[in-house]
This record gives structure tokens, C-alpha cells and sequence, in this order.
């Protein structure tokens, strides 16, 4: 049973969300139940229609970890997790994640490109610059065609390339068309720096 402040807090945030405020902040103690704020804030934003979705970004792998049970149990979603080596392919109605996971990356270069094709590897579109990197070194210490060949293919899997800014990223896969709300865990890491962010409780 959510404790008054936390339906005080919701009922804030309702009427900010719903009324063009861009951003709003859960600031209270440890131990106040903010992740359960959160969710009840996302359960309320889901049923607005089957256009809106949530994704919750975090910091560190330990907080991502910490979301899904919440979200299950509190929202009655099924999360999908954007993370290292793990990632959503339908997109979820709740996506927890990584930030840094969502960092664009800088493409692959012509020079890069031209190695891994001269060596007969194929899906190379969203061959990031870095994964090329490290690719070429594995080739070098023996790793095999198909190995290498299934690391381009587990990326291309994961990330689309946006053409307008040359980069390479997990946040173009999420349709920009759609309602999101976006639930960012420590924002006090950030969200202190940007005005139009305004404390609930």
C-alpha cells in the first residue's frame, strides 16, 4: 500500500506531466520508496494509451539490476533490459538500461570497413569504430571467421545507425513518434543542471 507522500508525490507529478512541464524530480531520503514512486508513475503513464511506453536509464549495472522486480510487481510489465551484451528486440513497454549503453559511437572508418570486407565479413552498416578495433586485434591473435562474424551480427543486432549524424547507437531503435516518459535513476547526477526541472517532493 503506497504510503501518503508517495500518492502525494504521484498526484504532483500528474498534474506536471500532464500539463507541458518537461521534467520533474523524486527528491527524498533513502529508504522512501522513490523506485516505487517511479513505478506508479510509469503504471499511470502506460495506461494513457498503447502509444506509450517507459524507459528507465541508470548509471551503474547494480541500479539496472535492481529495477526489474519493481517493475513487475508495481507496473505488472515485463521489462526489457538494454545492457552490455543484452538488448531488446520488440520494443517492451519498459526498457531499463544502461546510459552509457545508449551513448552514440562513431562508425567504423572507410579504412576499417575496407579490412573486414578484404577479410569476408558482411553486415558492416553499424560496425562501430571501436568494435573494429578490437575485432582486429582478436583476428590478429587468431580468432575465427565465424566468431568475428557472429560479434558484427550480435551488433547490427542491437544498434541502428542514424545517417543525419554519422553515428551509431541503441537510442535509434526506439520510434521517437511514440509517448515516452523517461525515469532517470541518480538524476541528481545531472538533472540539477537543467532549468526546467522541477522538485515534487
Amino acid at each position: 500500500t503506497p504510503r501518503p507522500y508517495q500518492l502525494l508525490a504521484l498526484e504532483n507529478w500528474r498534474k506536471q506531466a500532464f500539463c507541458n512541464v518537461p521534467g520533474s524530480i523524486f527528491r527524498s531520503w533513502t529508504g522512501s520508496g522513490k523506485t516505487i514512486m517511479a513505478c506508479m508513475c510509469i503504471k499511470h503513464w502506460l495506461e494513457q494509451s498503447g502509444d506509450h511506453y517507459a524507459i528507465i536509464t541508470c548509471d551503474q549495472k547494480q541500479l539496472v539490476d535492481q529495477w526489474p522486480d519493481s517493475v513487475r510487481y508495481i507496473v505488472g510489465e515485463e521489462p526489457g533490459i538494454e545492457m552490455a551484451d543484452q538488448w531488446v528486440g520488440r520494443i517492451p513497454k519498459v526498457v531499463i538500461c544502461c546510459r552509457q549503453t545508449l551513448l552514440p559511437q562513431k562508425p567504423a572508418t572507410q579504412e576499417q570497413r575496407l579490412f573486414f570486407e578484404y577479410k569476408g565479413f558482411v553486415d558492416l552498416d553499424v560496425l562501430t569504430a571501436r568494435l573494429a578495433r578490437k575485432l582486429a586485434r582478436a583476428i590478429e591473435k587468431g580468432m575465427s571467421h565465424d566468431d568475428v562474424q557472429h560479434a558484427i551480427s550480435k551488433q547490427k543486432n542491437s544498434r541502428l545507425a542514424d545517417l543525419q549524424s554519422g553515428r551509431v547507437s541503441r537510442l535509434h531503435k526506439f520510434d521517437w513518434r511514440k509517448h515516452w516518459l523517461v525515469v532517470d535513476d541518480e538524476c541528481h547526477r545531472s538533472a540539477y543542471f537543467l532549468k526546467s526541472v522541477k522538485h515534487l517532493v
